[in-house]
């Protein structure tokens, strides 16, 4: 399986990227583990629609630093 973020190909079953961290396993709209190249979900028959290059979740944004109070 291919990382939608980095590129990095990591084996079928896994779930996250070994090189980014991002998530790597398919899912279709109700949750279920599909194939990478599956189109429906052979579960509940949903489509399963492509990902977007760059579409993997990314890492959550670190809040901005605080300045301390001035001791004068």
């Amino acid at each position: 399986m291919i990382c939608a973020n980095c590129g990095t190909e990591n084996r079928t079953e896994a779930k996250f990227c070994m090189s980014c961290g991002a998530g790597v396993a398919a899912v279709c709209p109700n949750g279920h583990p599909v194939a990478s190249w599956a189109s429906f979900c052979d579960e509940c028959g949903a489509p399963v629609a492509e990902r977007p290059a760059g579409a993997a979740a990314a890492p959550a944004a670190s809040p901005a630093p605080r300045e301390a109070p001035s001791a004068e």
